[in-house]
């Protein structure tokens, strides 16, 4: 098929784009990549089938949340894998997602018809986690396919990426369930990747973060939770078609140091995940890491009860250009 546009369309959530490049069918939400035809099985394989196969339960048995994944990738592998179609909610906020992706032919070829197979529930994942909280709706894996978060305070994605959420997931998920995550790129955006360890540790789960090659995306971070603390392992054998085996997943959690998050847990953990994401997006990639004083500021404040929040404002005063220019005196 000849490269070029293939649909343009908009609602009140997102822009969205597809496209044929070089071969490939791409699509674009708000100008940011959502699929590669090229590599989404990289992405789906690891957010998706690795952590079912950590679910240890046969899969005819497992009842499966997914919040987001509209484009119906994902629920395409965990069919694969031989989870009834009928055990898949899957709740999205954009019904015109859910239509392109359940109609066009490309995308269906794709995508298997799995969105016409599982159910389907258009919804704010927010939102729908709090309604089944109140039904006593309980699933054996969780899945969170959210987009990133963003650098804008004010943007609802973000709430995604809160503490809150995150435990109100856990009160729907079975006692022996795994919830897993997209957590955005290790190398794009580090800190943000930190942030969110951090909360898995505040809530007390035990949790287990891997890195995965992505042409498109540079690379993914996932994160898999266990409810009761357990032992977070793959239970189950892994299937010829995925693209890791027993041996190559060991790989996918190890962090070279300059993958690893350059801002101390404690301020981390005192800073909104929208001022994290603005540093790792236009600050830490200028200048590959703090201003040496601030630097000097951070190595001084090990001591137990530092107050970072003057620093915090420091970071985030003046946008890009102005975080390099910031004194020492202003802190």
């Amino acid at each position: 098929m000849e490269d070029g546009i293939v649909a343009l369309w908009q609602d009140e959530f997102a822009e969205y784009f597809l496209a044929r490049e070089s071969g490939y069918l791409k699509l674009y939400i708000n100008n940011g990549l959502q699929f590669n035809e090229e590599d989404e099985y990289r992405y789906h394989h690891s957010v998706f089938v690795l952590p079912a196969l950590c679910v240890n339960k046969p899969y005819r048995d497992t009842r499966v949340l997914v919040l987001g994944g509209g484009d119906g990738l994902g629920a395409r592998d965990l069919i694969k894998l031989g989870i009834p179609p009928e055990n898949i909610d899957l709740v999205d906020i954009s019904e015109f997602m859910i239509f392109l992706c359940s109609k066009h032919p490309e995308i269906t070829k794709l995508n298997h018809n799995s969105l016409k197979q599982i159910n389907v529930i258009i919804d704010d994942g927010y939102e729908y986690v709090k309604k089944a909280k109140k039904e006593g709706k309980v699933y054996d894996l969780i899945i969170l396919d959210y987009p990133d978060p963003s650098w804008e305070a004010d943007n609802p994605v973000n709430r995604l990426f809160s503490q809150e959420h995150y435990g109100e997931v856990l009160e729907i998920v079975a006692p022996d369930g795994i919830v897993a995550l997209q957590a955005t790129s290790v190398v794009v955006s580090p800190n943000v990747f930190r942030k969110l360890q951090l909360i898995a540790e505040d809530l007390g789960v035990n949790h287990i973060s891997a890195r995965i090659n992505i042409p498109s995306f540079k690379d993914i971070g996932v994160m898999i939770m266990s409810q009761n603390g357990s032992e977070i392992a793959v239970q189950k054998e892994i299937p010829p078609w995925v693209f890791f085996d027993e041996k190559s997943l060991q790989t996918l959690f190890f962090l070279h140091d300059d993958e690893k998050a350059n801002m101390p847990d404690k301020m981390l953990k005192e800073m909104r995940i929208h001022e994290i994401v603005y540093y790792d997006l236009f600050v830490r990639t200028e200048g590959r890491g703090l201003p040496d004083f601030i630097q000097e500021d951070i190595a001084k404040a090990k001591v137990e009860g530092k107050d970072f929040s003057k620093l915090r404002e420091a970071l985030m005063k003046g946008r890009r250009q102005g975080l390099f220019g910031v004194r020492q005196a202003e802190l």
